[in-house]
């Protein structure tokens, strides 16, 4: 939407108007982010010697573990693409295509809408096995459709490439960054995230100052073919080593999906629970063992796989839950003794999830947070009730 009101300013009113219309719009989001409330839960000071710290570890993170070094490579060089295209698409409209200043504009809106497209499909990532294939081709489409603009510099195919730009742009971040949180020890994934940063505006700058001495070299179509093969060649490069990566599997991909079917996390963003995955130790436990006993202290939240369990209170059976349910919220939420027993049911596979990685992710998210608090007014109620039945 933006270029294409942006286009829709330049010509009615001119650039100037749609220069003060850009600046209106970023002090809106600098009041909107003063509002922000950001949890403590988890939080460190933000002095420069932590920053330098976590970029440390961030780089350590990168020379140690091969999986997030080559995502984040490929990132690297699919910014520096977006920087060659932010003047070639400028060149392409109105030297190439005949297009005109409005036809930069049209170029960059249909990108916009074909993002729109490719993060409505980029729903179906979630919870996959194996992220880097998608990760792979989102990299070579993302550039393949550029090189067709100057193979067929045609006003319907450049706006045809750029809406696929726009689509595999979308699944590139969804794939790509999700591939870094799943790859990445949670130690390091700050540090790693940040370098993502750096990299990312380093690309698209030096991707912008090296786009007019490559038109000058070969022309607005040559420059437009060899920009569009740089990431068709770095995705045929980098595939061979992505494949060797261990994305955590059918057992990854089960852990994400139970946690999506929890109420407490399903409000919770992909990434944040790609992390709480990551975070899930597997526990079991034999027949008639204890999950938890009421009056112990809480230390974690248990997630059922598979088996039943029974909930009881004051030695009286309250209610059995199974596969997909969680035990342990009360104690985490109010720093309370544990309020209840669970005891199996027959064998019981579990996964752990430690009080600061669940109090980070219930308490940092508003509609989570909100879940927590209902659930936990509901089996209070609930089990009292049971409690007056026997």
């Amino acid at each position: 939407m933006g270029p294409a009101l942006a286009t829709l300013l330049i010509v009615a009113a001119g650039p100037t108007a749609a220069s003060v219309a850009v600046l209106a719009i970023y002090l809106v989001g600098v009041a909107a982010l003063l509002g922000v409330h950001v949890p403590v839960v988890g939080r460190t000071p933000a002095t420069a010697r932590v920053a330098l710290r976590q970029m440390s570890t961030g780089v350590r993170a990168l020379a140690r573990f091969p999986g997030p070094r080559w995502v984040v490579l490929d990132l690297g060089f699919q910014t520096f693409v977006r920087g060659l295209l932010t003047v070639l698409v400028v060149f392409a409209s109105i030297e190439l295509l005949g297009l005109g200043d409005p036809g930069v504009g049209t170029l960059n809106a249909a990108m916009g809408f074909g993002g729109i497209v490719g993060a409505v499909v980029a729903i179906a990532l979630a919870g996959r096995d194996r992220l880097s294939p998608a990760f792979v081709l989102a990299l070579a489409a993302w550039g393949a459709p550029i090189a067709l603009i100057g193979l067929v510099p045609e006003a319907w195919v450049a706006v045809l490439a750029m809406l696929a730009v726009g689509v595999s742009n979308a699944l590139l971040d969804v794939s790509g960054f999700t591939l870094v949180q799943r790859l990445t020890p949670n130690e390091s994934r700050v540090g790693v995230l940040g370098l993502i940063d750096g990299v990312a505006n380093g690309g698209v700058a030096f991707g912008g100052v090296m786009a007019p001495f490559l038109i000058e070299l070969l022309g607005i179509r040559g420059a437009l073919i060899v920009t569009g093969a740089i990431l068709p060649i770095a995705a045929i490069l980098t595939w061979p080593l992505l494949r060797k990566v261990d994305e955590g599997g059918p057992a990854g991909a089960g852990r994400v999906e139970l946690l999506r079917a929890d109420p407490l996390f399903a409000p919770l963003s992909l990434a944040t629970v790609e992390h709480l995955a990551s975070c899930l130790v597997p526990v079991s436990f034999e027949d008639g063992a204890w999950l938890m006993r009421e009056g112990d202290p809480g230390r974690e939240y248990l997630l059922i796989d598979a088996g039943a369990v029974q909930v009881s209170q004051s030695g009286r059976v309250v209610r059995t839950q199974g596969p997909g349910d969680g035990v342990g919220e009360i104690a985490l939420l109010h720093n309370v003794p544990r309020t209840a027993s669970v005891q199996a049911v027959g064998p019981v596979s579990a996964y752990s999830l430690d009080q600061d990685a669940f109090l980070e992710a219930v308490s940092g998210h508003a509609a989570s947070r909100a879940s927590a608090s209902a659930r936990t007014l509901e089996r209070l109620t609930t089990d009292a009730e049971a409690r007056d039945l026997h």
